[in-house]
């Protein structure tokens, strides 16, 4: 799990709470408007080959301008590579 944390921990705009995670199950903070990441991570599941879902749901944080997910990496999350995951997330925090 720590590579995968690493690179998406690497991306502009993004940051893990806790970090370092303590458990499978943490926050990812993203920069940017809620509705809008919200829209973007919608766009990216369903151009997925592989359908894949990040989140069921962003939620607003208690900073503002920043948007907060729940992330669980369960054994199926596994199977996705440290590079694609960090790509994915680029995807949605970007610019």
């Amino acid at each position: 799990m720590a590579e995968r944390e690493w690179r998406v921990r690497e991306l502009p705009r993004v940051s893990i709470v806790p970090d370092p995670p303590q458990t499978p199950l943490f926050h990812v903070h993203v920069r940017g408007d809620r509705d809008v990441l919200w829209e973007r991570m919608l766009d990216q599941a369903q151009a997925q080959a592989h359908g894949v879902w990040l989140a069921n749901r962003i939620e607003p944080s208690v900073v503002p301008n920043v948007s907060k997910l729940e992330l669980n990496i369960g054994e199926p999350a596994l199977e996705i590579s440290p590079k694609e995951a960090a790509e994915l997330f680029a995807a949605v925090a970007a610019n």
